[in-house]
């Protein structure tokens, strides 16, 4: 009795402003590198000096690291320190990205570019799992979506005619680190965990999902999967096909954002 009430006080503990202020930070953290890959992409091979064929490789270095690091969320998310791992994970990100700005080797790049990507999944899957623990989840998880397309579109506003135009590469990197500078403060509001599913389920008296509740969530994440696989296509190559075009940096990033 003691225990379940116990867990329902670190369910009620992801209601409180700063609980939810923190998870919608680190979400849009978590989503940074994604939302900015096009413009990643598309600068690291003007700087690099890459062919295509090397520029989708950056590309599918970081979906590597982030999908591998989100698959095996399944088995870590319920038994770690959310707060500790984010605090950890952000400064790999950032060391990670600078220094894919910094070493010329293109292997560097490449295990730089993987790096980050886990460390940003890990930073994601946090933030959206206690987005998802809140009394009411469909409306924070639309706000969450809000904020990191936001997030997102502001960098693409002002990254271009500003960092970008002054430092290159390098400026993007620096550009996306002080985002989340700024932003990875607030995950001092989060909780270290809110528990195990199977603890939360018997701590509100519930008997857990049913196989057809299964079945919805597999069907539902399959057409997540295939939804993202084509959107993802267009999304990483969307600046380089506005820079074949003819449009300027600072054009691009507006019809980005």
């Amino acid at each position: 009795m003691k225990e379940a009430g116990s867990q329902i006080l670190q369910a009620q503990n992801m209601d409180k402003p700063t609980a939810i202020l923190a998870a919608l930070a680190l979400s849009a953290i978590g989503a940074l590198f994604y939302n900015l890959l096009p413009l990643y992409l598309g600068i690291a091979q003007d700087f690099r000096q890459l062919d295509t064929r090397a520029t989708g490789l950056i590309g599918g270095a970081f979906f590597l690291g982030y999908n591998v690091v989100t698959i095996s969320a399944f088995f870590w998310i319920r038994r770690v320190n959310w707060r500790r791992v984010c605090l950890v994970c952000a400064p790999v990100a950032a060391a990670a990205l600078y220094a894919g700005t910094v070493i010329e080797q293109y292997s560097i790049l490449l295990m730089a570019t993987i790096i980050a990507g886990g460390a940003f999944a890990a930073i994601y899957g946090i933030g959206t799992t206690a987005v998802g623990d809140t009394s009411n989840p469909s409306r924070w998880y639309g706000v969450k979506i809000a904020g990191e397309a936001g997030t997102g579109a502001l960098l693409f506003l002002i990254l271009p005619g500003t960092l970008i135009a002054a430092r290159g590469f390098e400026g993007l990197v620096l550009g996306m680190i002080l985002a989340m500078v700024l932003l990875i403060p607030l995950a001092l509001g989060l909780p270290g965990n809110t528990g195990s599913e199977a603890e939360r389920q018997a701590a509100a008296g519930g008997e857990g999902p049913s196989k057809i509740r299964h079945l919805a969530i597999w069907l539902a994440l399959a057409g997540t999967l295939l939804f993202f696989s084509g959107q993802t296509t267009m999304w990483a190559f969307v600046e380089r096909l506005g820079n074949a075009g003819g449009f300027d940096p600072e054009t691009v990033g507006v019809l980005l954002s």
